[in-house]
Protein backbone atom coordinates (compact mmCIF):
# COMPACT_ATOMS: atom_id res chain seq x y z
CA UNK A 1 0.00 0.00 0.00
CA UNK A 2 2.67 2.60 0.89
CA UNK A 3 4.87 1.72 -2.29
CA UNK A 4 1.75 1.76 -4.66
CA UNK A 5 0.76 5.66 -2.65
CA UNK A 6 4.31 6.51 -3.09
CA UNK A 7 4.90 5.31 -7.00
CA UNK A 8 1.61 7.40 -7.30
CA UNK A 9 3.03 10.20 -5.84
CA UNK A 10 5.98 10.45 -7.85
CA UNK A 11 3.88 9.68 -11.08
CA UNK A 12 1.83 12.81 -9.92
CA UNK A 13 5.07 15.13 -9.05
CA UNK A 14 6.35 14.29 -13.22
CA UNK A 15 3.20 15.04 -14.92
CA UNK A 16 2.69 18.47 -12.86
CA UNK A 17 5.99 18.99 -13.64
CA UNK A 18 5.71 18.92 -17.59
CA UNK A 19 2.49 21.24 -17.91
CA UNK A 20 4.22 23.50 -20.55
CA UNK A 21 5.06 22.75 -24.13
CA UNK A 22 8.08 21.05 -23.71
CA UNK A 23 10.11 24.27 -24.87
CA UNK A 24 11.31 25.10 -21.27
CA UNK A 25 12.18 27.95 -19.72
CA UNK A 26 9.81 28.51 -17.30
CA UNK A 27 8.85 32.02 -18.08
CA UNK A 28 5.79 34.02 -17.12
CA UNK A 29 4.76 36.13 -20.09
CA UNK A 30 1.88 38.68 -20.20
CA UNK A 31 0.89 38.24 -23.68
CA UNK A 32 -1.44 41.31 -23.85
CA UNK A 33 1.26 43.54 -23.07
CA UNK A 34 3.61 41.51 -25.87
CA UNK A 35 4.53 43.88 -28.66
CA UNK A 36 6.60 41.47 -30.57
CA UNK A 37 5.81 40.20 -33.99
CA UNK A 38 7.34 38.17 -36.81
CA UNK A 39 7.74 41.88 -38.78
CA UNK A 40 9.14 43.53 -35.68
CA UNK A 41 10.86 40.61 -33.90
CA UNK A 42 10.76 37.16 -35.33
CA UNK A 43 11.99 37.98 -38.86
CA UNK A 44 15.02 39.94 -37.92
CA UNK A 45 16.04 36.98 -35.10
CA UNK A 46 15.83 34.17 -37.66
CA UNK A 47 17.75 35.54 -40.11
CA UNK A 48 20.19 36.31 -37.44
CA UNK A 49 20.50 33.16 -36.06
CA UNK A 50 18.77 30.36 -37.75
CA UNK A 51 18.27 31.40 -41.70
CA UNK A 52 22.36 30.21 -41.63
CA UNK A 53 21.63 26.77 -42.17
CA UNK A 54 17.85 26.20 -41.71
CA UNK A 55 16.49 28.15 -45.03
CA UNK A 56 15.07 26.27 -48.46
CA UNK A 57 18.18 28.45 -50.01
CA UNK A 58 21.01 26.71 -47.70
CA UNK A 59 22.19 22.96 -49.07
CA UNK A 60 24.42 20.41 -48.53
CA UNK A 61 26.83 20.79 -46.32
CA UNK A 62 26.38 24.36 -45.97
CA UNK A 63 23.24 23.19 -43.84
CA UNK A 64 25.45 22.72 -40.87
CA UNK A 65 23.48 19.79 -40.28
CA UNK A 66 20.10 20.86 -40.03
CA UNK A 67 17.81 18.69 -41.55
CA UNK A 68 16.21 19.25 -45.31
CA UNK A 69 12.88 19.49 -44.12
CA UNK A 70 13.52 21.86 -40.82
CA UNK A 71 13.90 25.47 -42.61
CA UNK A 72 12.56 28.86 -41.22
CA UNK A 73 12.09 30.91 -44.10
CA UNK A 74 8.22 31.40 -43.30
CA UNK A 75 6.09 32.09 -40.79
CA UNK A 76 4.50 28.92 -40.90
CA UNK A 77 7.11 26.78 -40.88
CA UNK A 78 8.48 28.49 -37.63
CA UNK A 79 4.74 27.90 -36.00
CA UNK A 80 5.28 24.62 -36.89
CA UNK A 81 8.99 24.16 -34.94
CA UNK A 82 7.89 26.88 -32.17
CA UNK A 83 8.28 24.07 -28.99
CA UNK A 84 11.19 22.55 -30.36
CA UNK A 85 12.75 25.99 -31.45
CA UNK A 86 12.01 27.26 -27.97
CA UNK A 87 13.62 24.68 -26.35
CA UNK A 88 17.01 24.31 -28.27
CA UNK A 89 17.37 28.25 -27.99
CA UNK A 90 16.57 27.98 -24.38
CA UNK A 91 18.86 25.04 -23.44
CA UNK A 92 21.63 27.06 -25.51
CA UNK A 93 21.60 24.38 -27.85
CA UNK A 94 20.68 26.21 -31.45
CA UNK A 95 22.38 28.24 -32.55
CA UNK A 96 25.19 25.88 -32.23
CA UNK A 97 28.49 26.49 -30.80
CA UNK A 98 30.20 26.50 -33.91
CA UNK A 99 27.48 29.50 -35.24
CA UNK A 100 28.96 32.90 -36.11
CA UNK A 101 26.77 34.46 -33.66
CA UNK A 102 24.56 33.66 -30.21
CA UNK A 103 21.85 35.30 -29.35
CA UNK A 104 22.13 37.28 -26.25
CA UNK A 105 20.08 36.26 -22.96
CA UNK A 106 17.33 39.26 -23.51
CA UNK A 107 17.08 38.14 -27.29
CA UNK A 108 16.27 34.66 -25.86
CA UNK A 109 13.67 35.85 -23.66
CA UNK A 110 12.11 38.02 -25.99
CA UNK A 111 12.05 34.98 -28.71
CA UNK A 112 10.33 32.90 -25.30
CA UNK A 113 7.90 35.93 -25.08
CA UNK A 114 7.10 35.52 -28.84
CA UNK A 115 6.63 32.02 -29.28
CA UNK A 116 4.13 31.53 -26.07
CA UNK A 117 2.41 34.73 -27.20
CA UNK A 118 1.32 32.90 -30.61
CA UNK A 119 4.41 33.16 -33.22
CA UNK A 120 2.12 35.58 -35.02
Amino acid sequence: MIRTSLLALALCSLLTACGDDGGGGGNTVDCAQSTLTYDNFGSQFMDSYCLGCHSTSVSGGARGGAPVAVNFDELTQIQTQKGRIKARVNAKTMPPATANASPSQAEIDDLVEWIDCGVN
